[in-house]
């Protein structure tokens, strides 16, 4: 069955199919005309009825107006000489009725069948002939209600296409609305990226600068601070040279050497000094050099004193420290009070700040708090935490930063004394003690 109504289908999207059954109509016209013609009419009048009934057709496409008039004169001339026509007569009647009614409107329709609807109220050949000029007429409405049928079904599946195709525009447009959205946003995106890693670049930079700019401080803090033993060892070299008496040349020589050697290392300590402060990577001007003596612990006091006079409330629990200490620790660890005590009044105006110096296990610990806000060490971040890391890295300390879990800001330093590094957490040594790392802090050791 799937096979029959296939081939059904493909003939009637035959291209050609309406020319091809309009001339067999025309030909089985013609043969009835010739072999059964109706009674009381000759053959010779009948098949030119008949050709005017079916030719036509051929030409209904172009000339539907006038195909409908000659074949409805036919077929009326046809059913005034017999009662029920013929059928090739009346095949093209209705052929013409359905081309009318399934490409024109409904009162052009009706128009059609008057000839058909004059027959059933007068019958062209007689009172006899009701019967059949009545069946005539309904099948004429019928062909034109399936002609209509069509029409409205044609009608119905270009509405249906012209609604499809403008919900197709209407989702292209969408589409490419969103297209244009997603390539705006590609480009905010992209925008964004790169204002992001300008900023990365930005901020590396800064801290490049920091880093650098801070280790050269620091360079001319440990050349000060070198300098003054250095120092101290070529004046007691030459000293011992010229003032022990009964010293061999031997003797008297290697204090030359050690007096020669102590002045070139000065030298060539103040050229690599020199170096650091003419960086040009720095872009900072040169401070001026500092005469007076390099700070120490003994100065905490004067922090506090300076911290209080700012209008910082500061409470400092110093312990005794040992009678000899590093200078480059009291250095640090003076530098880290110091640079901790002004994050307190640059970040926490007004907070309470408390210092602890204390020495134990041959480290030297300091912890400096403040109720403040207790602001992210990211936000805090500048050349004091750059500096005071560096520090401490620098004596082999460690230095632990970040907000209180109640409140406040914490810096922690942990320097060695006696030339002994404090453990590092990467290294695979025993961890420190628990109260040297408080869990809401962040390690900030290099």
């Amino acid at each position: 069955m799937q096979g029959i109504g296939g081939r059904l289908r493909r003939i009637a999207a035959w291209p050609d199919l309406f020319t091809a059954a309009a001339i067999v109509l025309i030909l089985a016209s013609l043969l009835e005309g010739r072999f059964w013609p109706p009674s009381g009419v000759d053959s010779d009048t009948f098949r030119v009825l008949s050709l005017s009934a079916t030719f036509p057709i051929l030409l209904s496409r172009r000339y539907l107006a006038i195909c409908v008039v000659i074949v409805s004169g036919a077929t009326a001339a046809t059913l005034s000489v017999t009662e029920w026509g013929s059928i090739c007569v009346l095949i093209g009647q209705y052929w013409v009725l359905y081309l009318v009614a399934a490409t024109t409107t409904r009162v052009l329709a009706g128009v059609a069948l008057l000839p058909l609807i004059g027959n059933a109220i007068y019958p062209y050949s007689g009172n006899d002939a009701v019967l059949a000029a009545v069946l005539i007429l309904v099948g004429g409405v019928l062909f034109v209600a399936i002609g209509d049928t069509h029409r409205q079904a044609k009608l119905a599946i270009a509405e249906r296409n012209t609604a499809q195709e403008e919900r197709n525009a209407a989702e292209e447009e969408r589409n490419a609305a969103q297209e244009e959205r997603n390539a705006a946003q590609e480009e905010r995106n992209a925008a964004r990226e790169e204002r992001n890693a300008a900023r990365e670049e930005t901020a590396q930079a800064r801290h490049d600068r920091a880093v650098l700019a801070e280790r050269s401080r620091i360079a001319r803090e440990l050349h000060d601070v070198v300098a003054h033993h250095v120092s101290m060892m070529v004046v007691q070299a030459e000293t011992a040279r010229v003032g022990t008496p009964g010293l061999g040349a031997e003797g008297s020589k290697s204090l030359e050497v050690i007096r020669d050697t102590g002045r070139q290392a000065l030298s060539e300590m103040r050229r690599v000094v020199g170096v650091l402060r003419r960086d040009p990577d720095l872009r900072e001007p040169e401070a001026p050099a500092e005469r007076a003596p390099q700070p120490s612990l003994e100065r905490v006091d004067e922090l506090v004193a300076a911290a209080r006079a700012a209008g910082t409330h500061v409470t400092l629990h110093q312990e005794l420290r040992p009678p000899a200490l590093p200078a480059m620790v009291e250095l640090c660890g003076y530098r880290i009070i110091q640079e901790a005590l002004t994050n307190v009044r640059r970040h926490a105006p007004g907070a309470t700040a408390e210092v602890v110096v204390r020495f134990s296990d041959g480290a030297l610990h300091i912890r400096v708090t403040d109720d403040g806000p207790g602001a992210d060490p990211v936000v805090r971040q500048g050349h004091g935490l750059v500096g005071m890391r560096e520090r401490a890295a620098m004596v082999g300390g460690r230095l632990w930063v970040g907000p209180l879990s109640t409140g406040g800001f914490l810096v922690e330093a942990e320097l060695p004394t006696y030339g002994t590094p404090v453990t590092h957490p990467s290294q695979p040594q025993p961890q420190p003690r628990p109260q040297r790392q408080p869990p809401d802090t962040e390690d900030m050791s290099p």
